[in-house]
């Protein structure tokens, strides 16, 4: 594996399946993105290349919010029990504290031979030095939310690999109902191919056996939002109201996740432990991840003007000044420049 090319442009899941496959494993790793699905998929990949027999033994996971990186990398250096190779993987490497950066940088700069060390993040603040550090240091593996396209070709893929087949239309609809988090749509394709059996699976199969939560919308518009996608957040909005959603109980939710941002940006700031941020804005730990990274992209200061925005469009849907929906869309537009 060229070591100059997978620092400066990164790999994909793909890139590390073929390369781990011809026998070429390094010895750091950057697992980049929020993809999860991917990432468990790589993990497991390069989990096999630990003798099966041992691998409880030669086989760690720390967060690097809760591990001290002495620790950790105490356990990467010793000598693989019955094994070639061990494998530690280091998540939430976002959470690295600046006073351990002798300890980060003295181990990058000579990493053990007999060990593959996972360093796994959503996302990470270029300005502390340990970002840095890793980034010049380790193979970078990018897993990046899929796109509304890639996600349809790996529907496609997906269910010919179950032995299935699928109606085109269909493969749009499955990305529309259930989003391009491949870990939700995973679960929904293993649903319709079971329900499929030896037929085809189409557009009305798709529609009964796909139920779009409010709830799951309401994340595909909080994301639309933050990443500045004006054409994606519109298209959600649109298809919740076309849906019979009621303006203000959108608005509702969505001011909601607002203030759960706020909180947890506020304890944030405060360096609170994960588990107090949890703990205060009440979402299931299967959510966490996701959301601390939506936390971590936008400002306080954004938050609060987009909470008193919408204030203001409440009381304007209320008055009926303009119809609901224009005035929807009118936030979407403020809230994506």
């Amino acid at each position: 594996m060229s070591r100059s090319r997978s620092k400066t442009q990164g790999l994909s899941p793909n890139d590390l399946a073929a390369a781990v496959s011809a026998g070429r494993v390094d010895p750091l790793y950057l697992f980049l993105g929020p993809e999860r699905f991917l990432r468990r998929e790589s993990i497991a990949l390069l989990t096999a290349t630990v003798d099966e027999a041992f691998r409880p033994f030669n086989v760690d996971a720390f967060s690097a919010a809760e591990h001290d990186l002495e620790t950790i990398f105490d356990v990467a250096r010793q000598v693989p029990m019955m094994s070639a190779r061990r494998l530690v993987v280091v998540r939430d490497a976002e959470s690295l504290r600046e006073g351990s950066q002798e300890a980060l940088e003295g181990y990058l700069k000579a990493p053990v031979d007999s060990a593959t060390v996972v360093f796994v993040a959503d996302a990470l603040d270029q300005r502390k030095k340990s970002s840095t550090a890793l980034t010049k240091s380790c193979t970078t593996v990018s897993f990046a939310q899929l796109s509304e396209s890639d996600a349809a070709r790996w529907v496609e893929a997906r269910v010919k690999q179950l032995g299935a087949r699928i109606d085109r239309p269909a493969i749009g609809a499955v990305v529309d109902l259930a989003g391009t988090e491949l870990t939700r749509l995973s679960v929904e394709i293993e649903k319709l191919v079971s329900h499929a059996g030896a037929g085809t699976i189409d557009v009305p199969s798709v529609r009964s056996l796909i139920a779009r939560s409010r709830e799951h919308q309401v994340w595909d518009l909080t994301d639309a939002i933050l990443a500045r996608d004006r054409a994606r957040a519109i298209r959600v909005v649109v298809r919740q109201l076309d849906a019979g959603e009621d303006p203000l109980g959108l608005l509702g939710l969505l001011a909601s996740t607002y203030r759960k941002m706020l909180v947890a940006k506020e304890l944030m700031l405060r360096k609170a432990p994960a588990a107090e941020v949890q703990a205060a804005v009440k979402l299931p730990p299967w959510k966490m991840s996701e959301f601390n990274t939506q936390v971590r992209r936008v400002s306080a200061d954004a938050i609060v003007r987009g909470l008193l925005r919408m204030d203001e469009v409440d009381a304007a849907i209320k008055s009926s000044v303009g119809t609901p929906r224009l005035q929807l869309e009118i936030l979407v537009c403020e809230l994506t420049l």
